[in-house]
């Protein structure tokens, strides 16, 4: 008895503690249910554009060298706490990877130049292919799958199921002058019913043969949808849909998405499950934003555009995953001196979304994201630069829900790291006096939600504010509404660069310059003379005041005299 009683009392403290843990860990932003963030690159593999499939526990991620000059592999299982050794798995020039994956079988495709006869980097790269059967473990001969004429094919994007693989990817082939990033004049597509051994012809899907390109594709039962920007309409890129109700046999006409002819609508990412189709984009007016798309009834027809960051700026590449009810979003923030990995998820089929979150905070990441779904498991990949650029992996098992770092203004700087956690305007107060250094970015006095003013001397803690703008802090300045008068040192009310006398609190001028201050020279006006002259005048007045005084006391005296006389 006393046994069991000490084993359940163990078992009780061992919960709370646990308990304990969790709280602690929540009240510091770090929830559990995201991983640690893991380098899958070795250390001297220069790598970006990373894709990841998953099957089950197992992790397949593939990423090109910087410098295309080969793709490599990676493998985890355990759902990512158990990796490979990298294997270089394209070993000629080669880039732009995609990645899918259905049971033991693992389909690629890439961007290869190896079919160049001329050695010029704008022309030649064709779209190639290989596959696993074992899970990763061999794979087979590389093969080539378009024929763009010594053109270019690039950008390509690969789904399966079962053993139907499908393709698609940007081609130059029916392009008229010059093209248009380098890659696409149209959509190209093809596909394999007999896992990759055979493959259809090549099939131009888009209406267009000129400037559309960065196709992505997603497939739900016998629906097949592709997404591109295109610009065959305006100076800008739009975002234009296809599908098709036959597994790709036939083809419904090109459908128009985005009509901002201001804005470039450009990279799209889509997905679908059962009868919904949810794309997202980067949206591009100077500065770049993200914005959904959906459709409930097999992209027949379409909601509003949503925009998913509206007022942020430098964000964008986004890619899309779906389980269940839930949609899940990650993208990137940054300009050329990095930026961060963010997060968005909608619980009611992109009716509603939640607050952005922030899920790395090393200020270096950049570009290239990616995301999977697999069950309740969230997994990302993205390139990160350092003194190379390296690929690193992080999961999340409780649908996105955690988050690493709490930001409770949504100014995309974490409670710990932010001066101002309740104020969306500002965020950093280097001499921590209560006023922010600078807005934050795309931000002014207008959007603070505390009545927040710049500090005009972020460095020294005992100003913050210039009325007058004569570079002399309120707090110093003697005069702050004069922007000529900082100080008063003999405090005469008159400030120094005024004050003739400035260490004599009696004098502040001297109209006539002699060096006497005005209250004491006799003569102002006159730089001659400061002190009043006596004139005979004033002489003989006073030797006669001086006279008549001695005669009044004479008579006083014989007055007196004469009188005492009498009395006696």
């Amino acid at each position: 008895m006393i046994r069991n009683t000490i084993i359940t009392l163990t078992v009780m403290m061992l919960l709370i503690l646990f308990q304990i843990r969790v709280i602690a860990d929540g009240e510091n932003g770090q929830e559990s249910s995201w991983s640690d963030p893991f380098q899958l690159s070795g250390p001297q593999t220069n790598c970006y554009i990373p894709a990841i499939a998953v099957n089950n526990s197992t992790v397949h991620v593939i990423y090109s060298q910087r410098n295309y000059t080969g793709i490599y592999y990676k493998r985890g299982y355990n759902n990512g706490t158990i990796w490979e050794n990298e294997k270089l798995l394209i070993n000629v020039t080669s880039g732009e990877p995609a990645i899918a994956v259905y049971n033991n079988n693992v389909h690629i495709v890439w961007s290869d130049f190896r079919n160049n006869e001329e050695m010029n980097i704008s022309k030649g790269w064709e779209i190639y292919y290989k596959r696993s059967t074992d899970g990763g473990n061999t794979w087979s001969d590389d093969m080539r799958l378009s024929n763009a004429d010594n053109n270019i094919s690039g950008t390509p994007n690969i789904v399966c199921e079962g053993d139907i693989v499908h393709v698609v990817w940007g081609d130059a082939r029916d392009s008229v002058g010059t093209m248009y990033y380098g890659y696409g004049g149209a959509i190209y597509y093809k596909k394999s019913v007999d896992n990759g051994n055979n493959w259809t012809n090549d099939t131009r899907i888009s209406d267009t043969k000129v400037k559309a390109f960065v196709p992505s594709i997603a497939i739900s039962g016998n629906y097949v949808y592709v997404a591109w920007n295109d610009k065959r309409d305006y100076v800008n890129d739009e975002i234009y849909f296809k599908r098709s109700i036959d597994q790709g046999e036939t083809w419904e006409n090109d459908t128009r998405l985005t009509f901002s002819e201001n804005i470039t609508s450009y990279i799209p990412d889509i997905a679908a499950m059962n009868e919904s189709v949810y794309i997202t984009w980067e949206e591009d007016n100077y500065y770049d934003g993200v914005s959904f798309i959906k459709s409930e009834n097999y992209g027949q027809t379409w909601s509003n555009i949503t925009p998913l960051t509206p007022g942020i700026h430098f964000v964008g590449v986004p890619k899309i995953g779906i389980n269940e009810n839930y949609i899940h979003i990650a993208f990137e923030r940054g300009d050329s001196l990095g930026g961060d990995l963010f997060y968005l998820i909608s619980k009611d089929f992109g009716e509603n979304w939640e607050n952005i979150r922030k899920i790395t905070f090393n200020e270096l990441v950049w570009s290239y994201v990616n995301i999977y779904v697999m069950g309740n498991l969230l997994h990302f990949v993205w390139t990160d630069p350092g003194e190379i650029n390296s690929i690193f992996y992080m999961n999340n098992s409780n649908f996105g829900l955690g988050f690493v770092g709490i930001d409770v203004d949504g100014d995309w700087v974490e409670n710990n790291n932010d001066a101002f956690p309740e104020d969306p305007a500002a965020s950093i107060d280097s001499d921590g006096d209560g006023y922010p250094d600078e807005w934050n970015p795309w931000k002014t006095s207008e959007d603070s939600t505390t009545g927040l003013n710049l500090d005009v001397f972020p460095n020294n803690a005992d100003e913050w504010n210039d009325t007058d703008n004569d570079s002399f802090g309120d707090n110093y300045d003697a005069f702050p509404t004069n922007p000529n008068e900082w100080k008063d040192t003999d405090n005469d009310s008159y400030g120094d660069n005024e004050d003739v006398f400035p260490n004599d609190p009696n004098e502040w001028i001297d109209s006539d310059g002699d060096g006497i201050g005005d209250n004491t020279d006799a003569y102002p006006n006159d730089p001659s003379k400061w002190e009043r002259e006596e004139s005979k005048e004033d002489n003989f007045l006073l030797i006669l005041l001086i006279i008549s005084i001695f005669i009044i006391i004479f008579i006083v005296l014989i007055y007196k005299v004469i009188n005492g006389r009498r009395k006696s």
